[in-house]
This record gives structure tokens, sequence and C-alpha cells, in this order.
């Protein structure tokens, strides 16, 4: 069910998030609450996926979204000044995430280096000020969700975080397929940059 949001919301990010900007601007808050809360559990072996932890994946899971919608709330008069930053944080995460994918260490290293890394390409990518970096991260993130959506369904696409007790080990490593994967990823947010720089303008 994750990997079908992640999929749906990773194409309209990809070709619309520069037209809709407060629903993409949610949709990131959402995400980052999400990939908080999930990123916490899966380090704290709150979850794991091997056995009956049902319950605790959808508390996970609506903990993250109520978060997410609460900070929704009490940050959306600062979309103007925040949108730039949460999309150059995101893309940052992104790079991050295809990096930090196919390595097995620990949950919550990854989780810092994500949280980390993403500040500060916020910072650094903000000071450049280009509009063409901005319009390539966004359709960028949306690729990267594409990636993660497919990925949940083929069932070969190595998730951020290991999850705990379950033998997922041969799809870790850069195979063939993941390479696939970062080449459709490269290609789909040229296309959604390409897209969105020409249909959106300010």
């Amino acid at each position: 069910m994750l990997g079908a949001f992640e999929l749906v919301l990773g194409l309209f990010l990809v070709f619309g998030a520069m037209k809709l900007k407060t629903v993409t601007y949610n949709i990131l808050i959402l995400r980052t609450a999400m990939f908080a809360s999930m990123g916490v559990a899966y380090s704290l072996e709150l979850i794991d996926l091997s056995t009956e932890t049902v319950a605790e994946l959808v508390l996970t899971i609506v903990s993250g979204f109520m978060l997410g919608a609460t900070i929704c709330i009490f940050l959306r008069k600062f979309e103007k000044k925040l949108f730039k930053y949460l999309v150059f944080a995101w893309f940052t995460v992104t790079l991050t995430y295809f990096i930090l994918a196919p390595i097995g260490a620990e949950n919550m290293l990854k989780l810092l280096l994500c949280f980390g890394l993403s500040s500060l390409g916020a910072i650094s990518f903000s000071l450049m000020k280009s509009r063409y970096l901005l319009v390539l991260s966004a359709a960028s993130i949306g690729s990267g969700m594409v990636a993660i959506g497919v990925g949940s369904f083929a069932n070969n696409f190595p998730p951020l975080f290991r999850v705990s007790n379950l033998d997922i080990d041969e799809i870790y490593g850069v195979t063939g397929i993941y390479a696939l994967y970062v080449i459709g990823f490269l290609l789909l947010s040229i296309v959604g940059f390409v897209v969105q720089w020409n249909l959106f303008k300010d």
C-alpha cells in the first residue's frame, strides 16, 4: 500500500510539483514526518515485517501522518520561505537514499546521515538561487519515489532501512537490477525537469 502511495505521489512530483506548490509543500512535510517515524521505528526494531507486527506498523504510519499533518498546519504561513529549502532537503535525501540503500549499514546511521546531509543540502543549494536546480530537484524527488514504489511491488529494490530478521541480503549491493533503477531514476528526472520547466513558468 505504501508502494502505491510512493508511485502515485512520485508521478505527481515528477510532472506537477512546480504547478501545485502548496500540494508539493504539504506532501514533503508529511513525508518528512513519516520518514522520521519509520526510520526511528526500524532503528529501534519496533517494526519487524517478518513477524506479526501489523499493529505496530499501522501505529507508526498513523503517528507519522498525524505529526506531519500537525506540522503542515503550523508551517502553512511559511510556505514561500520554506518551499525551496524543503525541496532541496528532499533532493539531497533522495540522492543519499540511492547511495546508501544498497549498503547494509546500521539503520540509525543511515537515518542520521539522511537528516544531516539534507540540512547541508537545503542550505547549500538554496544559496545557489537557481530555478533550474529547483525544478530538477522537485522532479528528482518524484522520480526517486517512483523507483521506490515500483521496487516495492517488484520486491527487488533495497529498502533504505534494513528490516530486522528478514532475509533480504540478496537485494543489497549494486546489482544489475539496481543499476537499472538508477538509470530509470536519472531518465525520469530529466523528463520531469523538461516538462515542468517548459510548462510551468513562474
